[in-house]
C-alpha cells in the first residue's frame, strides 16, 4: 500500500501521479496506490487522513505504514529517476524492498456484509479475517480506505516545460502540458 500525500494546488505534485502509475505499470493490482489530498483549495481534501499520517510535505508518501516518508521520485540537478542512488528514497524504492521481504503470513479478508447509510454517510463492513498462522500475540489493525476514481479537476502542473521522458504526459508536447491542466484523478481517498 502506497499512501501519498497530494494536492491539487501542488505544482510538484504530477510528479507523484506519475510514481504512482509507473508503480501500477510494473506490480499491477500487487500495489495499491492511495491518493490523499490535503491542504490548499482541493476539491477532495482530506485533511484528517493526511494529519493521521503526518505527511511533512507534498507529494511525499509512506509505502505499508513504514515510519518512513519518501519522494515519489529522486532528483539530482534537474535529472529525475523513480529510483534513488540509495535504493530507500522513493515509493519505487521501498515498493521493491518490501516484495524482497517474506511475508509473516497469508492473510485472507472476506467481506460478507457491506451496508451505506445515505443519511449519516457511513458505510458498515461485516466480513472474516482469517491468517494462515498464529498471531494471537500481536496488535493487528486493519483499515478500509474507500477511494473513488473518474474524478476530474485542474492540477497545478510545474513540469510542463521539462522535457525529460520521465514527465510523460505532464512534460513537454505532453497532453496534460499545461500549467493548470484538467486531469482525471484515480485511487483518490
Amino acid at each position: 500500500v502506497v499512501e501519498e500525500g497530494t494536492g491539487q494546488w501542488c505544482g510538484n505534485c504530477p510528479l507523484g501521479i506519475l510514481a504512482l502509475e509507473n508503480l501500477e505499470s510494473l506490480f499491477g493490482d500487487k500495489v495499491i496506490s492511495i491518493g490523499v489530498h490535503g491542504g490548499g483549495t482541493d476539491n477532495w481534501r482530506y485533511d484528517e487522513y493526511c494529519t493521521a499520517l503526518g505527511f511533512p510535505a507534498y507529494p511525499m508518501g509512506r509505502v505499508n505504514r513504514i515510519n518512513t516518508f519518501v519522494a515519489p521520485a529522486y532528483e539530482d540537478f534537474g535529472e529525475y529517476s523513480f529510483n534513488s542512488p540509495e535504493g530507500n528514497g522513493t515509493f519505487l524504492d521501498l515498493v521493491q524492498s518490501e516484495f524482497e521481504e517474506n511475508p509473516y503470513a497469508d492473510v485472507d479478508i472476506a467481506v460478507t456484509k457491506a451496508d451505506y447509510n445515505t443519511d449519516t454517510r457511513q458505510i458498515n463492513i461485516e466480513g472474516n479475517l482469517n491468517y494462515a498462522v498464529n498471531l494471537n500475540s500481536l496488535n493487528q489493525n486493519i483499515a478500509f480506505v474507500v477511494l473513488e476514481n473518474g474524478l476530474t479537476g485542474s492540477q497545478t502542473n510545474y513540469f510542463y516545460a521539462n522535457s525529460d521522458p520521465l514527465f510523460g504526459e505532464f512534460g513537454q508536447g505532453g497532453q496534460y502540458a499545461s500549467n493548470n491542466p484538467t486531469i482525471t484523478f484515480d485511487h483518490v481517498a
